[in-house]
């Protein structure tokens, strides 16, 4: 799970949180961001082959999908347990899958 997610090129970013105390190791964090990547590879291979009168339906099924992992993800204890009672501020983050450039891809 771990390899598939360094090969989803996941990237975290702080939006003015201490990140010093998240647990990155932490199950339900892999096992989300897993999840969210496998089903936004699945969209990507499979929303083009459908017909038009098709797409609709997936695009309901694949938001709710994804909304219920992000509310998961929400919920996901990040900070290790010697320093969840020692802050109590909430760590904010913006997750997001890495894109190629095409500088990239050219070397």
């Amino acid at each position: 799970m771990i390899r598939d997610i360094r090969i989803m090129k996941f990237s975290v970013k702080s939006l003015g949180s201490n990140i010093s105390s998240i647990d990155f190791q932490n199950k339900k964090l892999i096992e989300t961001l897993w999840k969210m990547g496998k089903i936004e590879q699945y969209f990507d291979s499979e929303f083009v082959k459908l017909k038009n009168s098709d797409k609709q339906i997936f695009l309901e099924f694949f938001n709710k999908a994804h909304s219920k992992l992000q509310k998961e993800l929400n919920n996901v204890q990040l900070r290790t347990l010697s320093h969840q009672n020692a802050e109590n501020q909430k760590i904010v983050l913006q997750i997001f899958r890495g894109v190629s450039s095409k500088s990239e891809e050219v070397n």
